[in-house]
């Protein structure tokens, strides 16, 4: 075969790459983060919303809820910190004891402790959230904050 077309087809299909690659990223840099990146200021600003527009929070209120919410993630950006940490010293703990059923069924045990943890410090919250609410408002509270976290998020397709 002659040389002159296998570096002509070379050139051509390392051009096409480079294209494709400038394309690639001027998609990616184009699109708007991952939902996943933000949920958290996502439901911070539902849960804002819900408190102003559905009970009536007041300023005063609505003061001691950030005041309240500073505190609570700061808490469980550390017990998340720590999950994490466990986590890793778990596996690692359960590649040395030759992932046996005892040392998984351990392993899970430790894991379910530290979520349930993480669970109730999230009710405490709300359950803090709702002392900052008058009488009427705790009623409204009380029926209505499950549609808060029942809501599908609906920039994420379903799952099927």
């Amino acid at each position: 075969m002659n040389a002159q077309p296998k570096t002509k087809f070379l050139i051509m299909l390392v051009a096409l790459l480079a294209i494709a690659n400038i394309v690639l990223l001027g998609i990616m840099f184009s699109k708007k983060p991952h939902a996943g990146f933000d949920r958290g200021s996502r439901r911070e600003e539902q849960m804002k919303n819900f408190l102003q527009k559905e009970l009536g929070f007041s300023p005063a209120q609505m003061q001691a809820y950030d005041s309240s919410g500073s505190t609570h993630r700061q808490a469980m950006r550390r017990l998340f910190d720590e999950m994490k940490q466990h986590k890793e010293n778990n596996l690692r703990n359960l590649g040395n004891s030759s992932f046996t059923d005892s040392a998984i069924e351990a392993t899970a045990l430790k894991a379910g402790e530290q979520k349930k943890l993480i669970e109730q410090k999230m009710l405490q919250h709300l359950q803090e959230i709702r002392l900052i609410c008058t009488a009427e408002q705790r009623a409204k509270f009380d029926t209505s904050i499950y549609k808060l976290f029942g809501k599908k998020d609906r920039n994420k397709p379903d799952k099927k």
